[in-house]
């Protein structure tokens, strides 16, 4: 509705891009990203019909959520390109140690954990862990954001000791801020779920995954992305 109303009467200001970023970024979260994607183009090329404002924060936010569309689809040259472009507005506009630009150096260490450049994502991860701490202190969600990420590819990358402190961190955080059945709980159950797989842990690990797939199947559709990874992982706990 408010895409709409933008249309009508701000279609050349910076409403309209921003609020087509605001429903990319749910499409995103409901894993209908080749929609996210066309969102998201739409907003960048009206941004530059009638805003016209290279340096803006808004405009970077838009380019990072197109880049989150095109890490889901696999599409990972494109994706790194077009978080680059947004990790340069927020820099230039905010400063490199800026919280803008956290949430554009998490993402691209998604995208490079994906393409296996795993030095750089490291690098990328811990940046914004950093800068996000200093910004924010030890307890808030996005603390706990990269902290779920870095824990994730600490996994991955079989550094496990790591990985479980950062999880829990994570988890403790998100508890403490949202209700017990917040999405990004689920996530960080997950994840722990899948580390104490590689710990061997069975159990525990079946626990873990359950708790986070009774929350999962509140909000996410049957075959959503984050779901699919649960259940995937569940079946690994149970053999």
């Amino acid at each position: 509705r408010t895409v709409i109303v933008s249309r009508k009467r701000f279609a050349k200001r910076p409403e309209l891009p921003v609020s087509m970023s605001n429903k990319g970024a749910l499409l995103n979260d409901e894993a209908r990203y080749p929609e996210a994607e066309e969102t998201y183009r739409e907003a960048i090329k009206l941004w530059k019909e009638h805003v016209k404002k290279e340096d803006d924060t808004k405009l970077a936010s838009i380019y990072n959520g197109l880049a989150r569309s095109l890490r889901e689809q696999n599409k990972l040259d494109d994706a790194e390109k077009t978080a680059i472009i947004a990790l340069n507005i927020k820099e230039r506009v905010s400063g490199k140690s800026s919280a803008d630009a956290a949430a554009v150096l998490e993402n691209l260490g998604k995208i490079t954990q994906k393409e296996g450049k795993m030095k750089e994502a490291e690098n990328y991860f811990t940046t914004a862990l950093s800068i996000d701490k200093a910004a924010f202190g030890p307890r808030h969600p996005d603390v706990a954001s990269d902290q779920c990420s870095l824990g994730r590819f600490y996994t991955e990358t079989n550094r496990l000791a790591k990985a479980d402190a950062l999880l829990n961190d994570s988890l403790a955080t998100r508890k403490s801020f949202f209700k017990y059945n917040h999405p990004t709980i689920a996530r960080t159950l997950c994840s722990i779920g899948e580390l104490q797989l590689k710990q061997n842990k069975l159990t525990e690990a079946k626990n873990v995954l359950t708790q986070a797939k009774k929350i999962q199947e509140q909000f996410l559709s049957p075959n959503h992305p984050d779901l699919e990874e649960t259940n995937k992982a569940l079946l690994l706990a149970t053999k």
